[in-house]
């Protein structure tokens, strides 16, 4: 399965990782999906409105405020696609 890369505007992706709105790109899911010693890693889906695809990307914010990091990096996203699972929550 070929996936689609898109490769977009530095100041969009970083405004779109951001909580930022946009009329072409939706914000889905802004997650953290690793801790490391000096990086706290979050995950960003977006959907494409013009298409209904979805994309995704990580970027890294410093764990500790003296830490330095380059949060962004390379702005491009990856196609992904949605898969509906059942869980099971106990209460």
């Amino acid at each position: 399965m070929d996936r689609e890369q898109l490769k977009l505007d530095h100041d969009l992706s970083v405004d779109l990782c951001q909580g930022g709105k946009d009329k072409d790109f939706t914000v889905v899911e802004n997650n953290i999906v690793n801790h490391k010693r000096w990086s706290v890693v979050h995950r960003v889906i977006i959907k494409r409105e013009s298409d209904g695809k979805f994309f995704k990307r990580n970027y890294y914010v410093p764990a500790t405020e003296s830490q330095e990091e380059e949060p962004f990096g390379d702005d491009s996203w990856t196609e992904v696609f949605p898969i509906d699972r059942i869980s099971t929550f106990y209460e």
